[in-house]
């Protein structure tokens, strides 16, 4: 992972501060949760598999991870 994040922001621009390397790498890691589809979870990004685990037995999260949502994609259920 952090040779993926690295190659993805650091690697790529030069930053002065890290005030300057927090927004990129925000934009990542919603990126990589929320659309990466990874090949661990059957071709899920981590929030699909979240939201079908939701949807299979409620009772083991304390509340609806809809709430939670950052990304691009906005699901309701």
């Amino acid at each position: 992972m952090n040779h993926i994040v690295k190659s993805a922001t650091f690697k790529l621009f030069h930053y002065k501060n890290i005030d300057e390397y927090s927004e990129p790498f925000a934009k990542f890691l919603n990126d990589y949760n929320f659309e990466k589809k990874l090949k661990c979870l059957k071709f899920k990004s981590p929030y699909d598999k979240i939201l079908s685990e939701y949807k299979k037995t409620p009772s083991l999260f304390l509340g609806s991870p809809c709430g939670y949502l950052c990304g691009v994609k906005h699901i309701s259920l």
